[in-house]
């Protein structure tokens, strides 16, 4: 699965108890979704993202 181009990871790999920031770029159309999974060894996360028109938002996650 690709990454949305309006989003940006602050990391795609790492280990033990990485933090990923998930950055939005400001909307200036209609609102947009996207579903990220995010995976270490048997764990796995989806993250729902949904963005409104003109907003910009940077989410943190800790490792699970």
């Amino acid at each position: 699965m690709a990454i949305p181009d309006w989003l940006t990871l602050s990391k795609t790999s790492g280990s033990n108890s990485d933090t990923v920031d998930i950055t939005a770029s400001k909307n200036d159309g209609s609102a947009r979704e996207a579903t990220l999974i995010i995976a270490s060894d048997s764990l796995q996360a989806q993250i729902n993202v949904t963005q409104e028109s003109n907003m910009k938002r940077t989410v943190s996650l800790d490792a699970f």
